[in-house]
């Protein structure tokens, strides 16, 4: 059974009684413990939140704080075991994990830890101002996850040899070098007249991408899906066009030089990408074997040898776009985008992200089934994540991957709850302020105050009896206020008994009971 706070004050150990799993105890540190106990002291109604965002300021704030880095790094410890999984699952697909499922995971979460160890080297470039964000630590939890497993596979790429390892096949094909690129073709038995045609494709390829940044992955690519979304329809029609036009100078007969089409050209890229993935990966060394996973390893516990660990190199596939200094210039453009939107979208979206019905309700409301919402919903994602992605390369000059893209869409969707959210709050705060002083001082009272109803009673100079019907008007009128409000934005009524009005008097409720600091008379 957990604890509150359990997780700032307590270090994990490895219990290696259970074998092929990787099953870690939670032991509780005394001086941590004794800390997180002066401060509830001081503040009784913290939360681990608050908590949290107190060390992270105090790390940055105070470098020579002795409490922080140690309660940043049981926290950060905490998502280590689900990261080791995910990345055990993925080389369990490449075939790259030991036969000795214990000291695999082991060495994994010993890697893992090492990162948590070092909290200012960690969270450098996390932006605190995303603190004021009521969404902010669900995000923060991500970007550790999305922190640790970068910095994770980095360590494997490196000291284990898996260069490609995250690595696209279309991202392998735009970075490979000319030489590097036959020589993979022919490691996996390319040869003439196939060879030519494929060294042709590969060349036509970097001719339209030549004027793009070379990074390390398919970040400029044609194909990659940050330029699907904002370029063509068919994104590789360019790269065919343009072999098509060339392949006529091959020495071939025309019936072993056929013109080919983009589907054609999105398979030979990814087939030279999935070549040169197997050549500059070759078996060598296997995890089993190497020196950081060999089960027959009986140095001390790596947990016992830490080492400093190294930074992402600037343009590394994993720089997270999350902790990109331009955070409020993104947010400003978010906002401008959403308030852009027409009102078709506008509905869906504050059906979804502002009285948080689910795709099923939405499609109840707008008389519509579940899969026709859900694709349109997803065809309105991608057009916001295009032009954020556009923007991006344009005005922050962040080249895109599909690790930068994956953190994009879960900040966009993170900015649609936070503008939702706001729009939700307003239409509280107006319609609360039109309600009657007797009213408002009911609801202040009850909800801010948290009166008995005798006391309520008497203050107001009402029978007791009359309370609870009075405050269930109260919350209804305000209720059908923010309803009428939302109505006239989407320009559609809500349905009497729908789903929509059942969650906003869910919404009423929770609004009054957790933002009460607005009843401030």
């Amino acid at each position: 059974m957990t604890t509150p706070f359990e997780s700032l004050y307590t270090l994990p150990l490895l219990d290696e009684k259970q074998q092929g799993h990787l099953t870690i105890r939670w032991v509780p540190d005394a001086k941590l413990y004794r800390n997180i106990q002066m401060l509830l002291k001081q503040t009784p109604q913290t939360t681990e939140a608050e908590l949290v965002r107190l060390f992270l300021t105090t790390l940055k704030q105070e470098p020579g704080d002795i409490y922080s880095p140690k309660h940043l790094t049981a926290f950060t410890a905490r998502f280590t075991q689900q990261v080791v999984l995910r990345v055990k699952a993925e080389l369990q697909a490449l075939n790259r994990c030991c036969d000795d499922a214990n000291t695999f995971s082991q060495d994994l979460f010993q890697l893992s830890i090492e990162e948590a160890l070092q909290p200012v080297e960690f969270y450098k470039n996390f932006d605190l101002e995303r603190s004021e964000n009521a969404y902010w630590f669900p995000s923060l939890k991500s970007y550790i996850c999305r922190r640790m497993e970068g910095l994770l596979c980095d360590k494997i790429r490196t000291q284990e040899g898996m260069k490609t390892y995250k690595r696209t096949d279309l991202g392998l094909a735009a970075r490979s070098t000319r030489k590097r690129m036959v020589e993979a073709l022919q490691f996996v038995g390319f040869r003439e007249p196939l060879l030519s045609q494929y060294q042709l494709l590969w060349q036509c390829f970097q001719e339209l991408r030549s004027g793009q940044p070379d990074r390390e992955d398919s970040s400029s690519l044609p194909g990659h899906p940050s330029q699907q979304l904002a370029l063509a329809a068919d994104p590789f029609q360019p790269i065919t066009d343009r072999y098509n036009q060339l392949r006529l100078q091959l020495p071939l007969a025309s019936e072993l030089n056929p013109a080919l089409t983009g589907t054609v050209v999105e398979q030979q890229l990814k087939q030279i990408g999935n070549a040169i993935r197997r050549y500059v990966d070759r078996p060598k060394e296997s995890l089993d074997v190497s020196a950081f996973f060999r089960p027959e390893d009986n140095s001390a516990s790596r947990l016992d040898q830490l080492v400093d660990t190294t930074t992402l190199q600037e343009g590394e596939l994993l720089t997270s776009y999350e902790i990109q200094q331009e955070a409020k210039a993104v947010k400003q453009f978010l906002e401008d985008l959403f308030n852009g939107l027409d009102t078709e979208a506008d509905r869906m979206l504050i059906l979804l992200h502002g009285i948080e019905l689910v795709q099923t309700q939405v499609g109840i409301e707008l008389e519509k089934n579940q899969s026709t919402v859900g694709r349109n919903y997803k065809k309105l994602l991608s057009h916001l994540l295009a032009q954020l992605g556009q923007w991006a390369i344009q005005q922050e000059g962040i080249p895109l991957d599909s690790e930068i893209l994956s953190a994009m869409k879960a900040d966009l969707i993170e900015q649609l709850d936070a503008y939702y959210f706001a729009v939700i709050d307003a239409y509280f705060r107006l319609r609360l302020k039109a309600l009657p002083s007797t009213s408002q001082e009911l609801l202040r009272l009850h909800y801010l105050c948290k009166l008995n109803l005798q006391h309520i009673a008497q203050t107001l100079a009402f029978p007791s009896a009359q309370f609870e019907e009075t405050l269930s008007r109260t919350t209804r009128s305000l209720q059908q206020g923010v309803g009428v409000l939302i109505e006239q934005r989407i320009q559609q009524p809500l349905k009497p008994q729908g789903p929509a009005q059942t969650q906003l008097a869910t919404l009423t409720e929770t609004w009054l009971t957790t933002v009460p600091d607005i009843i401030s008379l």
